[in-house]
């Protein structure tokens, strides 16, 4: 297995070194609260399975693998993107360098990526005291929140080409077991809205034997453009047990507002035996993972919001939000129309109720 080359051995441990001497001024008495209002950002539980899902997605994860024995978690993805560092003050930075600060992201200029804050990996201190990280170059372990130091051997669980997370449950662990079991267990269309991962393999373990596994993949049944930047796709979602099909329309856009590109998605459902479209249903707004939010649609949205630092809410009075739930609006307007006349053109009409109903009056200020 390939190892850290001189250069990359001695950015290491330049950011060892300097992380460290954060760490004395962040552990005083009078900074101390900042680690809990860190850790403890995210209301719901286990939120950073979401952190780690996007991870594997922007490392362009086709495949995840999740394993939850007595006192350790395993999350392993095959991304073709491996852990880099960079020198503290670069433009760019590096993976390691993102990992282990605070509020210091990869992401930070692009809204497309997901995290946008760098403190979302922050909420794993709630479950253990040092979290593991290993990948083709870098081994390494994160101690007090911010400080990275390599490990000498490879885990024997990972293969070559593969980043492998570990985190040994050493905070209350049977609280911790149970947190992430109903995390894995409750994951709602993790993958519909991210870019490149396929499916999400899980498993739960006790005392070496088998509880149970399950399976979150999507694969794409057809797929067609409507316009130069409106494309349609029939998507077959199973979440575990349970499979649904999502008419999934995307559009790419501009947002005067940043001057930058964005893609936003508007999503049926279709009940199979009715061959009908759901209108009955509500649902949540997604950026890419559900949020608090809704429009009071019978459709899913995703548009790459702004969000408060807990990603369960809006950020208000952006003009970015607004921009977009405008947009969304105007999308879904067409998709129902769409849906309208392919019904109408196949003499089977997808929808049985007036389309004026279904598209959304934005009421609440965003």
């Amino acid at each position: 297995m390939p190892s850290p080359n001189t250069k990359q051995l001695t950015l290491f441990n330049a950011l060892h070194k300097s992380r460290t001497e954060d760490f004395k001024i962040f552990n005083k008495s009078s900074y101390r609260a900042v680690w809990s209002s860190i850790v403890d950002k995210y209301p719901e539980t286990a939120h950073f399975i979401y952190e780690l899902l996007q991870n594997a997605d922007d490392a362009e994860a086709t495949k995840v693998n999740i394993v939850l024995r007595d006192n350790v978690l395993l999350f392993k993805h095959n991304g073709r993107k491996h852990f880099d560092i960079t020198e503290e003050n670069a433009e760019t930075v590096g993976d390691i360098n993102s990992i282990t600060g605070i509020g210091d992201s990869t992401k930070s200029n692009n809204q497309n990526k997901i995290g946008k804050f760098g403190v979302g990996f922050k909420a794993v201190f709630q479950y253990t005291d040092s979290p593991e990280i290993y990948d083709d170059t870098f081994k390494f372990r994160i101690d007090n929140y911010i400080i990275p130091t390599l490990l000498k051997k490879d885990h024997p669980e990972r293969k070559k080409g593969e980043t492998l997370f570990v985190f040994n449950l050493n905070k209350n662990t049977e609280k911790s077991y149970c947190d992430i079991q109903e995390r894995l267990e409750g994951l709602h269309n993790p993958i519909l809205f991210l870019r490149n991962l396929e499916s999400i393999t899980w498993q739960i373990e006790k005392s070496n034997k088998l509880l149970k596994k399950g399976t979150y993949k999507k694969k794409t049944l057809e797929s067609v453009h409507i316009t130069d930047y409106i494309s349609l796709e029939k998507i077959r979602l199973y979440d575990n047990e349970v499979a649904s099909t999502i008419f999934l329309f995307s559009e790419d856009i501009l947002v005067h507002v940043d001057n930058s590109g964005h893609k936003i998605c508007v999503g049926f459902y279709y009940d199979e035996s009715k061959k009908r479209i759901v209108t009955e249903n509500r649902q949540n707004m997604y950026c890419f993972f559900p949020t608090k939010e809704a429009l009071d649609t019978c459709f899913i949205v995703h548009a790459p919001f702004l969000l408060t630092d807990n990603r369960q809410n809006l950020k208000p009075n952006e003009e970015l939000n607004k921009s977009l739930i405008s947009l969304l609006a105007e999308l879904s307007a067409k998709s129902i129309l769409y849906l309208r006349d392919y019904g109408i053109k196949n003499k089977h009409l997808l929808i049985d109720k007036n389309i004026v109903d279904l598209i959304p009056e934005v009421k609440k200020s965003y």
